[in-house]
Parts: structure tokens; sequence; C-alpha cells
């Protein structure tokens, strides 16, 4: 299980350490701290106003959250207006990069990172139109011309496999091609983009329909149900759980596609399923005297969680709500320099990504501006470039670990204030369908805790 912790020191520190909508309410008492019931929870108030806790001075942290010695290099001062000048040319120069690597590339070599090279810039189409629109612009027609060439197998008019791993990625590509279908209608659309959107709609019907109606053939495994009840699966198979939890959610926003009725089940489980494995912080492993390989296994832990934040927010289109994964947000805080020092650029990325998720931005969250002045740093370093970055001791880099390093240092710079361009949870969206999918098993809609919880106090 977690070792979860929610700090009452937070709700003392006002509307300076906390968003300005801060709305969750805590109750404290000399050993513990507690949340209020899950009906109080799920109150249209905290649903309208999601809660967040940004913490802009380290001392106000326990300890274990705070940056260790090794990392004194880590400036504390202010966010100032020249770094965000910085970040905003690198983020606009690393999407320059991706592009300019996707179009220097051979067919061949799209083809084989496909949906990959589609979700490096998806990313960026889904979240980005408001606020920065030319950088808009270019992610969505780059990701319209990958998405036509990474696709063209699907094209080809053969009899549909009953293969669930084909029929996984399939599921994937659906998503992918409705979302940049509905992005290019403003721009007058695209006709060929159409045309690959309804067919692949129209296959992944027709391998529903004709192969298994039961959703145990998508994902690959009939007896998810039981599995969902086994926490000591490792985490390269509960992995490909929470990435089709993420496909499937996104399926079910698209009208003319009907899914298996067990769909919403699968979604609402593997997110309650998330919520008891074990995902121990960085801490943990060195309390447990863990060698070298286990730290190896712990980024992976790490990368895991990472994209069970993903599953609610939909890569980050919607708010993360600080109530409905207590425990994510204490790993991500417990685990955040850890990231740096055993992961690298990556995995900090990820980090910083997951914390403005939750609201939090470079000014007023200390490990954000930690973590994006350390983005910058090993940016600055390799010449003004994430493709040109190299970890200590790395191999020469496939083209997946290429685009990996723009796609994931552009998710941590780009944004000053993500909930500037988070999109509403309108009927049918994304984060309607997830929450559709909770509560259809009984589960509150903004969180899964059982009533009168608590929660352990950290140690200051």
């Amino acid at each position: 299980m977690f070792h979860v912790m929610v700090s009452f020191a937070f709700f003392l520190l006002g509307a300076a350490a906390m968003h300005a909508n801060q709305s969750i309410a805590f109750e404290s008492n000399s050993d513990s701290v507690r949340l209020h019931s899950r009906k109080d929870l799920a109150s249209p108030t905290l649903i309208s106003n999601p809660s967040t806790m940004c913490i802009n001075d380290p001392y106000l942290m326990p300890r274990a959250w705070r940056a260790a010695p090794s990392l004194d290099f880590l400036d504390n001062k202010p966010w100032s207006t020249s770094e965000r000048t910085e970040c905003d040319e690198a983020t606009n120069h690393g999407l320059d990069e991706l592009i300019g690597f996707f179009q220097h590339a051979t067919e061949r070599q799209i083809e084989r990172l496909g949906v990959d090279a589609v979700n490096s810039l998806f990313d960026y189409v889904v979240t980005s139109e408001q606020e920065t629109p030319e950088f808009y612009r270019k992610a969505l027609h780059e990701a319209i011309r990958v998405i036509k060439i990474t696709t063209r197998s699907y094209m080809e008019e053969y009899e549909d496999s009953c293969d669930s791993n084909e029929a996984f990625t399939l599921m994937k590509y659906v998503g992918y091609a409705d979302d940049l279908h509905k992005a290019s209608l403003p721009q007058g659309g695209d006709k060929q983009l159409k045309h690959i959107r309804d067919k692949l709609v129209k296959k992944l019907q027709n391998i529903i329909d004709e192969c298994d109606s039961n959703l145990g053939f998508l994902i690959g495994d009939i007896h998810w149900r039981e599995k969902l009840n086994d926490y000591s699966l490792d985490s390269g198979e509960v992995y490909e759980w929470n990435l089709g939890a993420i496909a499937l959610n996104q399926c079910m926003t698209i009208p003319d596609l009907s899914m298996p009725v067990d769909t919403k089940e699968f979604v609402a489980k593997v997110w309650r399923y998330f919520y008891d494995y074990d995902i121990p912080g960085f801490l943990d492993y060195e309390l447990r005297g863990d060698n070298r390989s286990a730290t190896d296994s712990w980024v992976d832990m790490a990368y895991l969680a990472t994209h069970v934040a993903y599953i609610p927010t939909g890569y980050g289109r919607h708010y993360q709500y600080l109530t409905e994964s207590p425990h994510l947000y204490h790993f991500c805080r417990e685990s955040f320099y850890a990231a740096m020092e055993e992961g690298g650029h990556d995995l900090a990325a990820e980090f910083v990504d997951m914390l403005k998720i939750y609201g939090c931005t470079e000014e007023n969250d200390i490990q954000v501006r930690h973590g994006v002045r350390y983005i910058m740093s090993l940016y600055k370093e390799a010449g003004n470039s994430f493709v040109n970055h190299r970890e200590e001791g790395a191999s020469a880099p496939s083209d997946y670990d290429t685009i990996h390093k723009p796609w994931t240092g552009i998710a941590a710079l780009w944004k000053y204030d993500r909930s500037m361009s988070f999109e509403p949870e309108n009927p049918g969206s994304y984060g309607d369908m997830f929450r559709s999918a909770v509560k259809s098993l009984g589960y509150d809609s903004v969180s899964i805790l059982e009533d009168d919880v608590e929660y352990e106090r950290p140690v200051y």
C-alpha cells in the first residue's frame, strides 16, 4: 500500500501557498490529519473549484520533500521575466527540433515510431490553442502530416485481424485521429484526415463487433477482472493497463463508436487499482537498502506514477484534482528531487509536468521552479538544444530517445500557467467520460477515498 501522508500544515499557509480556489478542508488532532468524508469531497463547490497545493517556500515543506544537499546548486530565488522569456524561446525551439526530426526522417523511420510519433505532437494540440496559437498551429499541422504516414497500412483493404495487439494500437490511433480532425475543422478541415479518421473508426468497430464484443479481447487479457485484484504484478503489465485505460476513455468520447459494455468498468477499476498499487517513494527504496538494479526499477515505477496521473486528466487536458489521488501528489513531492538525480532530464521533466497539471507554476511553487531551471540548464549545456542532450554514460540514442527529449522538455517548460488552457469537463469530454466511468462503479466523481481515512502527519 502507499504510505499516504497529507499535511495539515498546508492548510495554515493560506492563499500564498495554495491556489486561489482552494476549497479542500482538513481536520487535525494530535496524531493524524483527516480529510472530510466523501460526501463533502464530492460537493459542487469542490468540483467547480479544484484544489491544489503549491508551495513557494521550501522550509514550509516536510524535510523529506526538500532538495538534498547534492542539489544545492538549485536556486530558490523568485521566478523572473527573463527566465520566462528563455523558457518560451526554448519551448518554440524544442517544437522546431521535434518537427525538424520528422521532416528529415524517412517515412520508414516515422512508421517504425508509429503511434509514439503522433503522440509526441498530439499532446500540444489538445492543450495549447488558447495560450499559444502559433505554437498550436505548427504542432497541429505536423501531427496531421505524421498520422497520415503512420496509418497508411490501415488504409489498405484487407480483412480485419482478430489480433488484440493490433486492436490496442488501433484504439490509440482512433483517439488521435478523431481529436486531430476536430482540431482541424476551424481551419477548414482536412479531407484526407477525415477519411483516415472515419476508416479507423470503422475498422475498430468491425473488430469489436466481429472478433469479440468483450473488452478482454481489446486489452489482450480476458482475465483482467481477476488480475485487478492482484497487487503483486510487475510494473510492466500494469503500465499497459494504464495506457489502455487512457485509450479506452478517449474512445468513449467518439459518438459513432460503440465500445464494449464493460469499458467503463475497466477504466474505473484500473484507476481504483492504482490507488492501492505499491509505488514506493525513493526514500522507501533507500530504507530498504536496495541496490542499483532496484534503483533502476524505481525509475520505472516513477514513470508509471506520472502516467497514472494522466488517466483522469487525458495527458493534462483537464485539471488534476488533489482529492482524486493524494497518494500521487505525495509521491510526486517526496520523489521530485530523486527524479532529477536518478532519472535525469526526461523523468524530471515529467515530474514538472505532473505538478503543473495540479495547477502549480514557476511563480507559486518551489519544486516547479527548481525543475524548470534544471531542465533549462541541461538545454543550455547541450548548446540550446533538447535533441543534443545526452545523459552521462548513455549509448547512441534511438529515434524514440531523440524525440522523447523535446517531447518531455517542452511539457516541462511550455506553459507558465496550465490552468489558462485546461479543457472544461463538458458533456462528452474526456474528463466527463472518466467521471461517468468512476461513478458507474459507485465511486465519487472526485474521490475514491473511503470515509474517515486517516493520514500520518509528515515530520517537519
